[in-house]
């Protein structure tokens, strides 16, 4: 049973086989991803990587040898060969298996296999080979000994959302611990061989992917090239495993989301450095994570794209028909089959889809046009043997957007062939599916997957069309009004949608609103705490709404505290001067040694953000204090206050609010209005100024 998979720039898409029942894999679903090869910059892939037949197994091969250079030019890493997978996740478990070989020589603490992320050396698992023996590097102790020379089976699985990572070697399980890593990390397998002294050669067959069920959720979006620095401006292609799925995508840094970004509708030519952040969306699914990746380039002039061949690496029974294609428009591809490296001179000119027959085939192909560099030269692999395929199903009426329901015929051209087909996203087989024998209904949005089967054929490709049903327009999406973001106040959120007379329901407990769920909106949603508010528009006419998502979060207004002394005062009329007082907030009072009313003392603030705030005032009672007023930029706060009293006490006054416009320095002046008829002086003094952020 083979999948049809995209194969990208020297990205080999790896043939799914059966599942297998051994016990770590219980309870996951078997997924096939494509790899891309990593090797020495200056090198040809089929230097230091090939795939071959071993008794009618697909095996990969992967060396390195001293002296080799790195992965890129300017790239200061030990140098490898490795197999990048190209899924990438950052929640639930998911698990890498293979049959491994470590060819005798490889040691000086080579890295076989590897879960990486995308936060630098966080790696959760990295298994490597020394003395003989292998080692999961965050540990002293070998997990496997004398393991040169030797086939093993090898499992590694992690779990982002709970940083469990667990190893079983030949059916035993000898490691599982607790590798959790920075938030936001995004993971993906690497397996190969990296970093040498003189020479390794690794082995890998029957690899395989697992992961929990997660139909419903957009799969993350993926890129081709992988984000590296190149010498030349590259096309950026990105792609989504769920069939249908709509993706958008950002170059200036920003996070897109289903409504913001640019729309992909194709590979498109980044010629400066950039990340690229994309999201993948389908209706009546989860979001996809939003995914990035980060490019460089040492040169604006155009790389012509890699060529993409058809039909994935695999091994298939008779012969297959391959088409090459590059993203880039009117370019000229050459081609080889007989292990040659075509050139822009050498190899057969493309002009049609090439028959690959009986036994092992390299395709090989490089695409060139006038004014750009040259692409890189692509690869394919293929072991064909000679029991014939069945033909692939056929669907009618065609995938496609329709207005109404459609009854779906799927036929195969090979006569006798059974069909068995799926309508929930899984992968039918002989054994797994609905078997077909009339068309399929279809009267709401959703993917068909069939396979052809026959006794004495090989099964067919599983092949899919998705289909969707969307007779009415779409009510427009909810907008918030003041937006997702962060404050210091509560918002009054009102919600609305273009669509007249729809009706809008939300929910701020992290669940997805729908008709029927949710709280039905009637007025303006009072947030005052972190919360992420949802919601959907609908009306009798229209399609329901995309579901508008946005975060608030809330943090208090600050408070600024500043000591009187510390503010540089000025007295206007009379003399001001400080005395050291252990009670005081900072140590130390200032004085204005007023004589009379009308005299004052200013004080200058550093910086203050814009806002409002609640001006509090600290100081010290006493027989010899006078009365004043308080006033702000010269504008007068609060009322007058009497510092007299029998005896000496630490006061604190609240004179109420005021507010900036913008941020800046301020005036604080004290003014003497007066004295108590008891106080044998005018003095005033002044501890400490306190802006309360509201």
């Amino acid at each position: 049973m083979k999948m049809k998979l995209p194969v990208y720039a020297a990205c080999l898409a790896l043939f799914a086989l059966g599942r297998v029942t051994a016990a770590p894999t219980d309870g996951l679903v078997q997924y096939s991803d494509t790899f891309t090869v990593q090797k020495p910059y200056d090198l040809n892939i089929s230097d230091r990587f090939t795939a071959s037949d071993v008794n009618g197994v697909l095996q990969y091969n992967c060396q390195i040898h001293s002296g080799d250079h790195a992965l890129y030019i300017t790239s200061t890493t030990q140098p490898r060969t490795e197999m990048r997978w190209n899924t990438n996740w950052n929640g639930g478990e998911r698990m890498w298996e293979a049959d491994v070989l470590v060819d005798s020589g490889t040691d000086n603490q080579t890295c076989i296999m590897q879960v990486k992320s995308n936060n630098g050396g966080n790696e959760a698992i990295y298994l490597t080979v020394n003395g003989g023996n292998l080692y999961d590097s965050y540990g002293s102790s070998p997990i496997a000994s004398n393991i040169i020379g030797k086939w093993m089976h090898i499992i590694c699985a992690y779990n982002p959302s709970t940083g469990l990572a667990r190893v079983w070697i030949n059916g035993n399980q000898v490691e599982s611990t607790t590798r959790s890593r920075p938030a936001g990390s995004i993971f993906y397998f690497k397996n190969g061989t990296y970093h040498v002294a003189t020479l390794s050669k690794d082995h890998f067959q029957n690899v395989k992917f697992w992961a929990h069920d997660q139909t419903g959720i957009v799969q993350s979006p993926s890129f081709a090239p992988l984000d590296a620095t190149y010498a030349n401006a590259q096309m950026i292609t990105i792609y989504s495993p769920t069939p249908g799925a709509t993706i958008r995508y950002t170059t200036d840094g920003s996070t897109p989301s289903t409504t913001s970004g640019t729309l992909y509708t194709g590979p498109f030519l980044l010629t400066k450095a950039a990340t690229v952040t994309a999201i993948a969306y389908k209706s009546g699914m989860t979001n996809s994570i939003v995914n990035s990746s980060v490019y460089n380039f040492q040169s604006t002039t155009p790389q012509v794209a890699d060529p993409l061949a058809s039909l994935p690496t695999g091994i298939y029974s008779g012969p297959q028909t391959v088409a090459i294609a590059s993203a880039t428009p009117d370019v000229t591809i050459r081609y080889t089959t007989d292990g040659s490296i075509p050139t822009t001179t050498t190899g057969t000119l493309y002009s049609g889809p090439v028959t690959i027959g009986p036994g092992d085939t390299t395709l090989q192909a490089i695409a060139f046009k006038s004014g750009q560099v040259n692409s890189r030269v692509s690869y394919a692999f293929y072991i064909i043997n000679g029991t014939p395929a069945v033909a692939d199903p056929t669907f009618n009426p065609p995938a496609g957007t329709y207005t109404s329901a459609q009854n779906v015929a799927i036929t195969s051209p090979t006569t006798g062939a059974s069909i068995r087909y799926t309508t929930d996203g899984s992968a039918p087989s002989e054994t797994v599916g609905t078997i077909y024998s009339s068309p399929v209904p279809v009267s709401s949005s959703q993917t068909l997957t069939a396979i052809a089967y026959k006794s004495g054929s090989a099964d067919s490709n599983i092949v899919s069309a998705a289909y969707t049903i969307n007779p009415l327009p779409q009510a427009a999406a909810p907008v918030f009004s003041p937006g997702g973001g962060s404050y210091t106040t509560a918002q009054d959120v009102t919600i609305t949608s273009a669509t007249g007379g729809a009706s809008i329901r939300y929910t701020t407990d992290g669940s997805t609103p729908s008709e029927t769920a949710g709280t039905l909106y009637s007025g303006p949603v009072h947030l005052s705490a972190n919360v992420t508010l949802k919601a959907i528009a609908y009306a009798s006419g229209f399609v329901d709404s995309t579901v508008t998502s946005a975060g608030y979060t809330f943090t208090p207004p600050p408070t600024f505290n500043f000591e009187a002394e510390s503010l540089s005062p000025t007295g206007s009329g009379a003399t001001v001067s400080t005395t050291n007082d252990t009670n005081a907030s900072g140590g130390v009072l200032e004085f204005l040694n007023a004589t009379g009313p009308g005299q004052s003392i200013t004080f200058t603030t550093p910086s203050i953000p814009a806002g409002t705030y609640q001006f509090q005032f600290r100081y010290k009672t006493n027989t010899t204090r006078g009365q004043h007023n308080v006033k702000i930029d010269g504008t007068l706060i609060g009322g007058v206050i009497d510092q007299y009293a029998t005896t000496q006490a630490y006061k604190t006054v609240t004179q109420g609010n005021v507010t900036f416009a913008t941020a800046g320095t301020h005036s604080i002046t004290l003014t003497v209005t007066g004295k108590n008829s008891a106080s044998t002086k005018y003095t005033i003094c002044a501890d400490k100024f306190t802006f309360v952020g509201q």
